[in-house]
This record gives structure tokens, sequence and C-alpha cells, in this order.
């Protein structure tokens, strides 16, 4: 299954997908495969990742915070 050592600081599930978002303390978001249990894609943050979110108007979006201040939004086709 799917491991970090990192500490996770979020998480976000969406009733319609297979994927679970996960923020954690080393700076990266990660997508959690639910079917297989892995890890299939990760973004790299320069700050503690604290806020993860599936977009619920776009199937393909990912939205992120961290401790800089910034919001992003990734696009999982991308990752």
């Amino acid at each position: 299954g799917a491991s970090s050592a990192a500490a996770v600081t979020s998480t976000c599930a969406q009733q319609l997908s297979q994927l679970v978002a996960v923020g954690h303390a080393d700076n990266k978001a990660r997508l959690l495969d639910l079917p297989s249990g892995r890890f299939v894609g990760q973004v790299k943050h320069p700050e503690c990742v604290t806020a993860v979110m599936l977009d619920p108007t776009n199937a393909h979006g990912l939205l992120t915070g961290c401790h800089d201040g910034l919001l992003r939004v990734f696009d999982l086709r991308r990752l």
C-alpha cells in the first residue's frame, strides 16, 4: 500500500472519484489511488502543504495551499 514518512496535514476525497488528495508536511501533495492503495502522483511545494481539495467543478483539478500563503491549481493529467 501507500506510505510516506511525512506527517499528513490534510486530505480530500470525492464520492465519485477513486483518488484521494493528501497534503504532507514534507512540502508535497500526493494523489492516492484507492483501488491500488498506491500514490500515483505528487507535486512539490516550497513549504508545508496545509490544504488539499479535489476540484468539485473540474474532474482534473487539484487545489492546494501551503505555508507560503499561495493557492495553487494543478491539472491531474499532468502529474
